[in-house]
C-alpha cells in the first residue's frame, strides 16, 4: 500500500539504509514480481532473501536449503530487477538435539549450500553466532573458507563488540570475505527514531 511505501521511506531516509534483509514467501518469489525489488534498487538499495529454519542446519537432507536457493535463482532469471542473493539465518544451536558435535554437521552443510549456490550463481550470506570460534576454531576457519561469499555476525554483546569477533575478522581478511556485525537495539518507543 501507499502508507507502507511512506512508512518505509521515511525509515530509509532516517536511517540511511542501503541494504535490506527481507524474507520473501515462496509464493511471493514464485509470482515473479519485481516490483518491490525495482522500488529499492532505484533508492540504491541492495534486497537480500533472508531464510532459514533451525532444523535446516542438522541432519543430511538439503532440499529445503536448495528449494530456498532455487527460488531466487528462478526469480532472477524470470525478472529484470533481480534480487542481490540470499542470507541463510539457520541457528540450529538452538535446537534440545544439538550437540558440540553438531558444528561439523552444519558447517558441512553450509559448505555444500555455498557450492551449490555458486553453481546458480547466487550471492550467499551466511548469519552466524560470534561464538562458534569458542567451540572449535578450526571449524569456524573451514565456515569462513567455504561456506559463503559474506558473513553476518549476530554480536549482541555490546560493551565487546570487538573483542568478540577477532577471529571472524581475521578469517574473513585471510579468505577475503566481507563481514558485518549486527547488534539488537530494543528502543522502547518509536521517538528514538527521531
Amino acid at each position: 500500500s501507499e502508507e507502507k511505501r511512506d512508512n518505509l521511506e521515511q525509515i530509509i531516509n532516517k536511517l540511511n539504509i542501503n541494504t535490506i534483509y527481507q524474507t520473501f514467501s515462496s509464493d511471493y518469489l514464485e509470482e515473479s514480481n519485481d516490483e518491490f525489488i525495482k522500488y529499492l534498487h532505484k533508492k540504491n538499495i541492495s534486497v537480500y532473501h533472508l531464510t532459514g529454519e533451525r532444523e535446516w542446519g542438522l541432519g543430511n537432507d538439503m532440499k529445503y536449503i536448495y528449494k530456498e536457493i532455487d527460488l531466487v535463482y528462478n526469480f532472477n532469471k524470470n525478472n529484470k530487477n533481480k534480487l542481490d542473493g540470499i542470507a541463510f539465518d539457520i541457528e540450529p544451536y538452538i535446537l534440545e538435539e544439538w550437540t558440540d558435535e553438531s558444528l561439523e554437521i552444519y558447517v558441512s552443510k553450509m559448505k555444500k549450500a555455498y557450492k551449490y549456490a555458486q553453481e546458480k550463481g547466487i550471492y550467499f550470506i551466511l548469519v552466524i553466532p560470534y561464538w562458534y570460534d569458542n567451540l572449535n576454531l578450526e571449524l569456524l576457519e573451514e565456515l569462513f573458507k567455504d561456506a559463503g561469499d559474506e558473513f553476518s555476525i549476530m554480536n549482541y554483546r555490546i560493551k565487546s563488540t570487538i573483542k568478540n569477533i577477532e577471529n571472524e575478522v581475521k578469517f574473513a581478511k585471510k579468505y577475503n570475505k566481507k563481514i558485518n556485525t549486527i547488534a539488537e537495539v530494543g528502543f522502547k518507543d518509536e521517538d528514538k527514531f527521531n
